[in-house]
């Protein structure tokens, strides 16, 4: 199927690691140009070598509000416009106090809207303006305890819901994964740290693996496509049948 994404631009936040870096690779092998951003200087310069003519910068969507935005405008005016905006960027989890809260308040909440304000004048001029959040299987039961993670990436899906109402003909999504294995990610950490807990993880899963990230950038790409111009307002789970949960 033709995703009909050749020539559109990209903005990734949190692009240079997992599901996001996945989804650049992605996105550049469909014809799209892609821009991303990451904290670490090293990660950024490695993908941006590795997808040539993407745009690649240092930025904290958690962090100070006025560098994030112009380092964002200054990437978009590279790319020359945006078609397409993915929020990918997260504190992580297994945060369970004050500071924890905080942490993922201001990464994955406020770094959220703070891409979104940036991006979405530019959006709104693009025939195909489509915003896709990364939110998480934790955030629609409970998951690990009581960690601020989980109620964090429940605000997105939220707020993303909303701004669909708020803002059409824009699209307005989110994608929940479960349980996604890259080495150096989180599940690798446990894997390495936590054995039990990755086998016990893994056994829970009806489809008997991990997912990877290849797997859940396929559906980022498909609900930012103008393939998917009528879908908005959702929340898509890639998760294996890992949720317990019913979804309506």
């Amino acid at each position: 199927m033709d995703l009909q994404l050749t020539g559109l631009k990209a903005l990734i936040i949190g692009g240079t690691r997992g599901i996001g870096r996945a989804t650049a690779r992605q996105l550049a092998a469909e014809g799209a140009t892609v821009a991303f951003c990451g904290r670490g200087k090293d990660a950024v310069d490695a993908l941006a070598a590795e997808i040539p003519g993407s745009v690649g910068y240092v930025a904290d969507a958690g962090g100070d509000a006025a560098a994030f935005k112009a380092a964002t405008e200054s990437a978009i005016a590279a790319l020359g416009g945006l078609d397409i905006l993915i929020t990918c960027q997260t504190a992580s989890g297994m945060k369970f106090d004050e500071a924890g809260f905080r942490e993922n308040f201001e990464v994955d909440v406020i770094g959220t809207y703070r891409a979104i304000e940036v991006s979405l004048p530019h959006l709104k001029q693009s025939a195909h303006g489509s915003v896709v959040n990364i939110a998480s299987i934790a955030a629609l039961e409970e998951f690990g305890g009581p960690q601020s993670f989980n109620s964090m990436k429940t605000a997105t899906i939220v707020y993303l819901h909303q701004l669909a109402h708020a803002h059409a003909p824009v699209r307005f999504n989110s994608v929940s994964p479960g349980p996604i294995y890259e080495k150096e990610g989180p599940w690798g950490w446990v894997e390495a740290n936590m054995p039990e807990v990755f086998a016990g993880t893994k056994k829970s899963i009806p489809l008997g693996r991990y997912g990877l990230p290849e797997e859940v950038a396929t559906a980022v790409l498909y609900l930012s496509s103008p393939v998917a111009a009528f879908v908005t307002g959702t929340n898509l789970v890639i998760d294996g049948a890992a949720k317990k949960a019913v979804q309506f």
